[in-house]
């Protein structure tokens, strides 16, 4: 049996999350999933874990810096 592809999915809806990995999980795929939704956790998942596959929704409003 092969190794789940590890996942980090950028969602900042827990309902979201929850339909990405059940829709991974419905289409044969094993997958650990993890989810993020702030800049700080994002940094944090990148630095501890080696990600397969980044999955990012377009607008997670918590990772949005405006600079002047």
């Amino acid at each position: 049996m092969p190794e789940p592809l590890k996942v980090l999915v950028i969602e900042d809806s827990n309902a979201d999350f929850l339909m990405v990995e059940r829709h991974l999980r419905q289409n044969g795929l094993t997958a650990r999933c993890s989810r993020v939704d702030s800049l700080d956790g994002l940094k944090e998942a990148i630095e501890m874990n080696c990600w397969d596959l980044v999955l990012a929704d377009y607008n997670v409003p918590h990772l949005i810096s405006i600079r002047a």
